[in-house]
């Protein structure tokens, strides 16, 4: 569901809502069984999942074609099972998004996609280089009826191997990403629709986007793709 603050403004009744652009967190439950071996299966099982925290790939076959972050949050005690078959239930926390299992992209200097959900994504751009230090820019652009309806322009001076913008967490890095290449990098938006919210790059819904990198060697876009 959307997320909301509530306001209570005094001597009027009832609340005012205001939208914080974003989306709640989601609770993903499964049923579950195993059989032969269960307590010893499960040690493992949720030391296996539980091993390295944070959000991790979710995949189940209820939801083809899509994928989830999310992490463990409740499950059956170990000591709860004897050491044979029975059921259970998994319960993990997941972000709104179901995203779309999607190939990347490669781009020889150019090239276009578009955006198949209703929901804005915020992609990973990677350009390569076959130069060692490498200056220039490229633009990334929603196109209406073939013109170009906004515009993110991305100036970069003197990166080292490689540069990779991630929308999501508005960073640049180099180097595999190894280093931070946010110094080098100048990001200039021009609006001309007006109809969109052009901080940072991303990739607007049910719009064609085009990139334009003509000092790439080779640009790898991670799309992101998702919807609810």
């Amino acid at each position: 569901s959307r997320s909301y603050s509530a306001v209570r403004i005094p001597g009027r009744n009832g609340q005012l809502y205001l939208d914080n652009g974003n989306w709640e967190p989601t609770t993903i439950q499964y049923q579950c069984s195993a059989y032969n071996g269960l307590k010893s299966s499960m040690q493992n099982f949720l030391a296996a999942i539980s091993a390295v925290p944070g959000y991790h790939e979710l995949i189940d076959d209820w939801h083809p074609g899509y994928y989830r972050r999310a992490f463990l949050t409740a499950g059956t005690p170990v000591d709860a099972f004897a050491d044979r078959h029975g059921s259970f239930t998994l319960s993990f926390t997941a972000r709104p998004e179901k995203w779309l299992v999607t190939p990347d992209v490669e781009l020889t200097g150019s090239g276009t996609l578009t955006n198949p959900t209703h929901y804005n994504a915020k992609p990973v751009i990677k350009l390569e280089f076959s130069t060692i230090t490498a200056s220039g820019s490229f633009t990334i652009s929603r196109m209406v009826n073939g013109a170009v309806a906004d515009q993110w322009t991305i100036e970069y001076t003197d990166i080292q191997g490689d540069l990779e913008l991630d929308c999501e967490n508005m960073n640049f890095t180099m180097t595999d990403g190894t280093e931070n290449a946010n110094p080098y990098v100048t990001v200039t938006a021009t609006e001309v629709s007006g109809d969109i919210n052009m901080e940072f790059p991303f990739f607007p819904a049910d719009s064609e986007i085009q990139i334009a990198a003509a000092n790439a060697s080779k640009v790898t876009v991670t799309p992101r793709w998702w919807t609810l």
